[in-house]
């Protein structure tokens, strides 16, 4: 199984005046193709931190991580840009689409930045928006959107440049328990049908119950919680 993401001893603390705050330490996870999983945790526990150690949004200061088996600390903050860029796709917790443009714009942006997007793009880009659901709401702005219509376009935007690994997080903390669970199912889907990996932070017990595994961020460090069903 290809191996998509590893991390080893990540360690990461902040100063805060005099104190030394240790956020994280010693954490290891491996992550491969398809695989989907969630991180939990109290509030303040470390997790969104932890998502942006991965991404390569910020760095550790202790540990490796290397996405696609190219290690992180020996690139340029350039390098690893485009290393995202080409691997990773992110959904939050405030979807964050820019508000001019559409929904199948936003949704071809990813794209956009890097160039023109190809006829192939553009007929991906379209088809995942008509799996999320918004066939119909192609060029509606994303004030003319429902809440769940624009976590779905953030999805759709995520996976428009056919990454490998989706990090999420809180991808249903505002929305309603119906769009939420329309939100989970889509999720299951998208993991099964486009082999991509999902890391999904979440405070929802619901949704980290119906993942296959499950990690715990409990005291800076990472426990497994939930096997990975076989």
């Amino acid at each position: 199984m290809n191996k998509v993401l590893q991390a080893s001893g990540l360690g990461k603390s902040y100063q805060m005046g005099n104190q030394t705050v240790e956020v994280l330490q010693q954490i290891d996870l491996t992550i491969h193709a398809g695989d989907m999983l969630a991180i939990v945790g109290s509030s303040g526990s470390g997790k969104t931190t932890l998502l942006n150690l991965l991404a390569g949004l910020d760095r550790q200061d202790q540990g490796s991580i290397s996405i696609m088996r190219q290690e992180l600390s020996g690139l340029k903050e350039s390098a690893v840009t485009r290393l995202r860029n080409r691997y990773l796709g992110f959904v939050f917790q405030f979807h964050h689409l820019l508000p001019e443009f559409t929904a199948l714009e936003n949704t071809m942006m990813p794209i956009r930045i890097a160039g023109k997007p190809s006829k192939e793009q553009q007929e991906y880009g379209l088809h995942l928006l008509a799996r999320v659901g918004l066939s119909e709401r192609l060029h509606h702005k994303p004030a003319e959107l429902s809440g769940g219509e624009r976590q779905r376009v953030a999805i759709a935007r995520a996976l428009a440049h056919k990454p490998a690994l989706v990090f999420m997080d809180e991808p249903t903390g505002n929305l309603d328990e119906r769009t939420s669970e329309q939100i989970q199912q889509l999720i299951a889907e998208l993991n099964t049908e486009l082999d991509a990996s999902f890391v999904i932070v979440t405070h929802s017990t619901e949704l980290a119950s119906r993942l296959p595994c499950c990690y715990r961020i409990r005291q800076g460090r990472l426990e497994q919680t939930q096997a990975p069903r076989v």
